[in-house]
C-alpha cells in the first residue's frame, strides 16, 4: 500500500540570531534524511525503515488535507507554512486481507469490507509513525538542543488521511538561552546516534527505568507535550528529577550537585561564583513555588506584555525552567558521549 508520512518542521529563531544558530539548524536538518528506524506491527508482513527527505513545500492539495485534519485547532493552520517538510514515501507491506481481518476480529473490530480493514489497520500503523516522531523530537533536543521542532503531520494514502500527532516543548527558547548565556557549554552530536542510545535505554520504549541515564532520560521525555499550554513549572520538576537522577546520589546538596557541574561543565574563568548563583536561583525558585512562598495567578489566566509585575513572575518562570532543561540535556548527551549509565564522583578529604 503506498503512503506518505508528511511532517512539518518548524525553525524556532530567524536570521538575525546569526550565522552560528542557522548552521546548527542545518547541521541538524541535514541528518534527517539518514534517520534509520525500523517499524514494527503486527498488521504487516516485516519491519520497514521510513526513508527520509527534506521537502521545502507541499502541493496545495495536501494543504488542503491538513486543514481538513485539523480545522478545529484554528491557529495550527501555520503548520503549512513551515520551514521545511519531513517527507517519506513508503509502501507499507501490509498482511493478507484475511490475516488482518482476524487481527482485527481479535481486537473487537468486526467488517467485511477489504478497503475498510485496511483503512483501520492503517489507522493503527498510524500511531507508530507518531511515537518515531516524538523519539526524533526527543532526541534532536539532545542531540542538538533547541534546533528541530516537529509539527503534527500526517499519513495520506489513497484518498484518506490520518493525524500523526507531534509534540511541542520549551526546548524551542534554548537557543535564544544559550546565545545570552555562556554556561553550561552547548555541545551536539549525531543524531542517528543518539536516537539508537536512547531507544537502548530502559524505559524508553517498554517498561521502566532500570539506571539513573535512563531515569533522566525517561525525564526528558515528559518535557514533550501534544499541546502548547504553559507548564512552565512541571517542566521545571521533570528537569531537575532528571539531573538529580545522574547527580543527587543519596539526596546531597545543592552546593554538592553544583560542584560537580562545574567538574562536568568547566566554565574556564577564574571566578564561578555567577555560575554557583545560577543553580542557587534555580534551587531557590523550585523551593518557593513547591512551598507556596511565591505569587501564583490561577491556570486559566493568561500574562499580559504591559503588566511589568506578570513580566517578571513569568521571565524568572521560564529562565529557571530553559536552565534545568538546557543542563538536563548537556548531562544526556555527556552519558551517551561517554557511555555512562550513571555519574559518580568521589569525596576527597585534604589532609
Amino acid at each position: 500500500m503506498q503512503v506518505k508520512l508528511v511532517i512539518p518542521i518548524r525553525i524556532p529563531f530567524t536570521m538575525s540570531d546569526g550565522d552560528q544558530v542557522w548552521e546548527k539548524w542545518l547541521s541538524s536538518i541535514k541528518q534527517l534524511p539518514r534517520i534509520n528506524s525500523k517499524i514494527q506491527s503486527q498488521y504487516l508482513i516485516s519491519d520497514f525503515s521510513p526513508k527520509f527527505q527534506i521537502e521545502k513545500k507541499i502541493s496545495e492539495k495536501e494543504k488542503a488535507k491538513f486543514y481538513g485534519l485539523y480545522q478545529n485547532q484554528g491557529w495550527m493552520k501555520r503548520w503549512t507554512d513551515a520551514s521545511a517538510y519531513l517527507v517519506s514515501k513508503m509502501d507499507l507491506p501490509f498482511k493478507p486481507i484475511s490475516e488482518l481481518k482476524k487481527l482485527l476480529a481479535a481486537g473487537n473490530f468486526n467488517h467485511d469490507s477489504p478497503s475498510v480493514c485496511r483503512e483501520v489497520s492503517l489507522r493503527r500503523v498510524s500511531h507508530l509513525f507518531k511515537d518515531l516522531i516524538f523519539d526524533l523530537s526527543v532526541t534532536s533536543n539532545i542531540a542538538s538542543v533547541g534546533a528541530l521542532r516537529f509539527d503534527d503531520g500526517a499519513l495520506f494514502c489513497r484518498g484518506h488521511s490520518f493525524p500523526v500527532t507531534s509534540v511541542t516543548s520549551q526546548c524551542d527558547g534554548l537557543i535564544d538561552y544559550s546565545i545570552s548565556n555562556s554556561w553550561p557549554p552547548i555541545r551536539t552530536a549525531n543524531l542517528q546516534e543518539v536516537f539508537d542510545w536512547y531507544r537502548s535505554l530502559s524505559g524508553t520504549i517498554n517498561g521502566h527505568s532500570d539506571s539513573p541515564a535512563s531515569r533522566a532520560a525517561c525525564a526528558f521525555s515528559y518535557l514533550f507535550h501534544p499541546d502548547v499550554a504553559r507548564r512552565a513549572m512541571m517542566d521545571l520538576i521533570w528537569s531537575l528529577a532528571g539531573i538529580e537522577a545522574l547527580l543527587g546520589e543519596a539526596d546531597q546538596s545543592r552546593r554538592l550537585i553544583t560542584d560537580k557541574l562545574l567538574l562536568l561543565f568547566p566554565s574556564g574563568q577564574t571566578n564561578d561564583a555567577p555560575l554557583r548563583k545560577l543553580v542557587r536561583e534555580l534551587y531557590d525558585f523550585r523551593s518557593r513555588m513547591l512551598h507556596g512562598n511565591r505569587n501564583i495567578s490561577a491556570r486559566r489566566i493568561e500574562y499580559s506584555d504591559d503588566d511589568l509585575t506578570h513580566k517578571k513572575y513569568v521571565l524568572e518562570e521560564e529562565e529557571a525552567t530553559d536552565f534545568a532543561i538546557l543542563l538536563l540535556s548537556q548531562l544526556l548527551l555527556h552519558c551517551y558521549r561517554t557511555g555512562l549509565r550513571e555519574i559518580k564522583t568521589n569525596l576527597v578529604l585534604a589532609q
